[in-house]
């Protein structure tokens, strides 16, 4: 089976070259946090180096031999009746920080690395358009084997979406005490609700810091990927 072949921002290529060139991470480290071939990262920072602002600034113009293959294909499909999906510009912000809830500490601290199961869940949601409206995909990834192991699907951003993931994760695996849960710090994971559920199976909270992907990077590429296919 085909792999699905990941697509990555400017912002992302020029934000992974700065955890080596201003935070201090070797590549390996670096590439371990995103989920990245260590290759990459040094080719992206070459690049980046030798054209500066011009770097990864897209594909450019195709090759005079390419466009008949161009025409070719979408002459085929507007004949099938295919239609080609863009992403759209507008995006939904499914982290609400303006709440009065208490938020926990970044313990986490980008530390991507478990050495069994169940020693640090990752969660998050994103949204899905679909034709009649967005619907909010919460999901749980154990970070030692990247395996996601509780989802919900809801039509609100509210707390019963990310509540249903982590029951289901916990089914599942029946984690010991001291599990590390992080997530961003969004209403639904600030809210009593979910906060509720983690102290009553003994799951330690960790939050990311205001505004910072990068503290929850490896959730943040798993829906990158998905989003792709």
């Amino acid at each position: 089976m085909a792999t699905t072949r990941r697509i990555f921002t400017r912002e992302f290529k020029v934000q992974a070259v700065q955890l080596v060139t201003e935070q201090g991470d070797s590549f390996a480290e670096a590439a371990r946090k995103l989920d990245l071939r260590e290759s990459l990262l040094r080719r992206w920072k070459t690049q980046l180096a030798s054209e500066g602002e011009q770097a990864f600034r897209g594909p450019g113009v195709p090759l005079v031999e390419d466009e008949w293959c161009i025409h070719a294909v979408a002459k085929a499909m507007k004949s099938l009746g295919i239609q080609a999906i863009s992403h759209r510009k507008f995006r939904v912000s499914t982290t609400d920080s303006n709440h009065e809830f208490p938020v926990a500490d970044n313990v986490l601290d980008r530390n991507f690395t478990a050495t069994k199961p169940n020693q640090v869940w990752l969660a998050d949601m994103t949204d899905i358009p679909t034709a009649e409206g967005f619907l909010y995909l919460s999901i749980v990834e154990d970070l030692f084997s990247r395996r996601v192991v509780g989802w919900s699907m809801s039509e609100s951003m509210e707390s019963r979406g990310v509540v249903d993931a982590l029951h289901m994760a916990i089914e599942l695996r029946c984690p010991e005490a001291g599990l590390i849960a992080h997530s961003d710090r969004g209403s639904p994971y600030a809210s009593e609700h979910y906060q509720r559920q983690l102290v009553t199976h003994g799951i330690r909270c960790s939050m990311s810091r205001r505004g910072n992907c990068w503290d929850n990077a490896p959730m943040e590429s798993f829906f990158a990927s998905v989003k792709k296919e």
